[in-house]
């Protein structure tokens, strides 16, 4: 017999979930265990938990394309690119898109009362009191993550089930404030439908390495802005979201080599090193980091894969892999 809504009621309000919260949600479904009735009642035991005052947020996020996106349907059914197929026919639409961030986003988009948001790749999908202040003006023309900087302002919180601490989405938040999310020009978007109706095309340049990011929990737990529970089988975490916000924004503005992981073909974190010269701030840094003449072929094929080399991206992938055998380091992908 799995889990019922009383108990996850039960494991919600013992973490600290109070009515009147707003709160973003973060999930690994599998990681709580059996659920009886699946997503839908582990979405009624939050509803509960934050009552008639209180609003949920989940991230209901969709896909990205390697740039340039045609804007004129050609061909037939596919094209073949680096990254996967792309469908020439996709068109991000609030109304008809799915979400792609697992079972409980898809069954909170489909449920009576709830309302996404218009970006292209980061939609949210909220209910509750302040779901309208967490959505409203969220499309191609805000900051991906503008949910949780509301979420934020509005005294939320954030509750991660099962992500070995991973915060979503308030640690973008905490890297842009920082300075550091728009590092790179924009290599993915997707076409979406406007709410003219019309068709445009969405560039996204906010993005960035978190590999390295749990790393700040640890003094944000001695704060108190996180308290760690279970929900069911999952280890969790719920967050005060403005003190992770800002705690993380504040660390990283002093510190920006904190955000470093030692992955050679990681784009983002070579510019980000190499633009704000963070080498003689590197902790432990990896052979590619104290070599000169690394530094330079990582410059080199980093200007080949922001215009999307498939060579660029394949002679990378190989060098990661050789550095990787010589330190004796496996690098966990995320």
């Amino acid at each position: 017999m799995g889990l019922g809504r009383e108990d996850l009621f039960e494991d919600i309000s013992g973490i600290g979930v109070d009515s009147g919260d707003c709160l973003a949600l973060g999930i690994s479904l599998k990681s709580i265990g059996w659920i009886d009735v699946g997503p839908e009642a582990l979405i009624d035991a939050l509803l509960e938990a934050v009552g008639d005052d209180g609003t949920l947020m989940i991230p209901t996020f969709t896909r990205l394309f390697p740039l340039p996106i045609p804007k004129n349907k050609r061909g037939n059914g596919f094209r073949q690119r680096w990254g996967g197929l792309v469908p020439w026919d996709y068109v991000f639409d609030p109304d008809t898109t799915p979400p792609e961030t697992g079972a409980v986003s898809a069954a909170m988009w489909r449920r009576e009362g709830s309302v996404r948001s218009r970006h292209p790749s980061h939609s949210v999908v909220a209910i509750g009191r302040l779901a309208r202040f967490l959505t409203d003006g969220h499309d191609e023309n805000s900051s991906a993550f503008q949910p949780y900087a509301r979420l934020a302002k509005a005294g939320g919180k954030g509750l991660f089930i099962g992500l070995g601490g991973r915060l979503v989405s308030l640690r973008h938040q905490g890297q842009l404030e920082a300075g550091l999310l728009n590092i790179l020009p924009p290599t993915h978007g997707v076409r979406f439908r406007r709410e003219d109706g019309s068709i445009g095309i969405y560039r996204n340049n906010e993005w960035g390495c978190t590999l390295r990011l749990p790393d700040l929990n640890e003094d944000m737990i001695e704060k108190g802005l996180i308290v760690e529970g279970n929900i069911g089988e999952a280890e969790s975490m719920l967050v005060d979201a403005a003190g992770v916000v800002g705690s993380i924004a504040g660390v990283l503005s002093e510190d920006p080599s904190l955000n470093l992981c030692q992955s050679f073909n990681c784009l983002w974190c070579r510019e980000l090193e190499r633009r704000f010269d963070l080498y003689p701030r590197i902790r432990n840094p990896a052979i590619f980091q104290r070599s000169k003449l690394l530094r330079k072929v990582s410059f080199m094929l980093n200007e080949m894969r922001k215009r999307n080399s498939i060579w660029a991206y394949r002679a990378a992938d190989i060098i990661n892999a050789m550095i990787d055998l010589v330190e004796g380091r496996t690098v966990d992908p995320g």
